[in-house]
């Protein structure tokens, strides 16, 4: 899967996604970064949870990422939230699990 690049730095991870899977990663060039990610559209029963690479892994590792209470951040419905303390080279994606047969789902993210 590939992601979206707007110009505006607004990546869409998830375009109109109907089925499970992984989307291509988005990598934040610049440190203490924000980013806000918006999730929307019908969601069927699926959820989006958001991931970052472990460094230095191989095979690769993801991680998901926790709310502040350390909670796995999850998305069952049409939201946005944002991450904070983003650091050089950070790899971001997103995961689309148990779609439905209405699922289309969207996610992008605004890092400034």
């Amino acid at each position: 899967m590939s992601v979206s690049y707007t110009g505006s730095n607004t990546y869409f991870l998830f375009e109109n996604q109907t089925t499970n899977g992984n989307s291509a990663p988005v990598s934040v060039n610049y440190s203490n970064k924000v980013a806000i990610v918006k999730f929307w559209g019908t969601f069927d029963g699926a959820y989006v949870t958001l991931q970052t690479l472990a460094p230095q892994t191989n095979p690769e590792v993801w991680l998901d990422v926790p709310d502040l209470a350390g909670d796995e951040l999850t998305f069952e419905s049409n939201g946005q939230r944002t991450m904070q303390d983003l650091v050089q080279n950070e790899q971001v994606r997103a995961v689309l699990s148990n779609a439905g047969a209405g699922t289309t789902v969207n996610v992008s993210m605004e890092i400034y």
